[in-house]
């Protein structure tokens, strides 16, 4: 996860030049496309998961979004 994150800071795949962001959801990669933010969206870039959580039963997975998104 680190790599991702230190490729697109060097100007990866990244289209706006190393803004990365984090977060973490319940909802597997397969159903996960983007989140809404407040004047737009943000694509999955990449996602890593499932890990197991210790406030939930169900897995969690972490995602790095691009910005902004469709």
């Amino acid at each position: 996860m680190q790599d991702a994150a230190k490729n697109r800071a060097n100007g990866g795949a990244d289209p706006v030049e190393g803004r990365t962001f984090y977060g973490t959801s319940h909802i597997p990669p397969d159903r996960l496309t983007s989140r809404p933010i407040g004047n737009g969206r943000q694509t999955v870039y990449e996602s890593f998961g499932p890990f197991k959580d210790s406030t939930s039963r169900q897995p969690t997975y972490i995602y790095i979004y691009n910005d902004p998104g469709h």
